[in-house]
């Protein structure tokens, strides 16, 4: 009988399954295999960090107002930045898209961001110094500032236009119109936007031809605020 035989009747010795792997008492030996877990490239996360995003709010190539900066962290998730544009600019989250520049765009869609809401701001493809347009869903689907903005931007269009025209009658209504850009929010007519500032704009009408001629009216500064026009003694309503 050998000596490393089993005794008799004993079952045969079976080899114990993962017998191979070094054993505390051999870490030493083998380099520490089991002293720390193998480092896996695919966990690592890039640090975090601030940057600047520039949102421009845009309606079918019309731009709606100035610029909107804001600092946010390049982890932000686009769910949470879409509650931040929200509660700035008190915009339905459902009613704008951000439009990525060249061809990305990202909506809120059943309280998701069209299934990326988990997605960082730095994985869409925002990144420092990026403008990004905000858009509404449907034409003048809000509204980047209140009604008294755009009323105040276009008696700055028409002024500019009368006073670079370089007649001192001024320009008829048809010209006028052809010089400036109204903005979409205001529905009335250039004849009736005029009529609500006398005290800026004159208009005269030749009885012989029917043409109206619009000129400024006195631009001394009791008549004007902050060089937008708002009249004396009427409030933002």
């Amino acid at each position: 009988v050998f000596p490393d035989s089993p005794p008799p009747g004993a079952a045969p010795c079976q080899p114990v399954l993962g017998s191979t792997r070094p054993t505390s008492g051999a870490r030493g030996g083998w380099a520490g295999a089991e002293s720390s877990p193998p480092h896996r490239l695919d966990t690592f996360a890039p640090p975090s960090m601030s940057i600047l995003l520039t949102f421009r709010p845009v309606d079918r190539e019309w731009v709606m107002g100035d610029d909107m900066i804001i600092d946010v962290d390049n982890g932000l998730r686009l769910d949470s930045l879409f509650k931040v544009l929200s509660d700035k600019k008190r915009i339905p989250k459902s009613r704008f898209k951000l439009h990525v520049p060249p061809d990305r765009f990202y909506a809120w869609e059943n309280g998701k961001v069209g299934g990326k809401a988990d997605w960082t701001v730095r994985r869409a493809g925002f990144y420092s110094k990026s403008i990004i347009k905000i858009e509404p869903i449907f034409p003048l689907a809000w509204l980047w500032h209140d009604l008294d903005w755009y009323e105040a931007s276009y008696i700055e269009i028409i002024r500019a236009a009368l006073e670079g025209c370089g007649e001192a009658r001024g320009l008829s209504l048809q010209e006028l119109a052809a010089a400036t850009e109204k903005p979409p929010p205001l529905r009335c007519t250039l004849r009736a936007f005029l009529r609500k500032w006398p005290d800026k704009f004159h208009m005269e009408t030749n009885m012989n031809s029917g043409t109206i001629t619009v000129a400024l009216n006195d631009m001394g500064q009791g008549n004007w605020v902050n060089g937008l026009g708002r009249p004396v003694g009427l409030s933002s309503v």
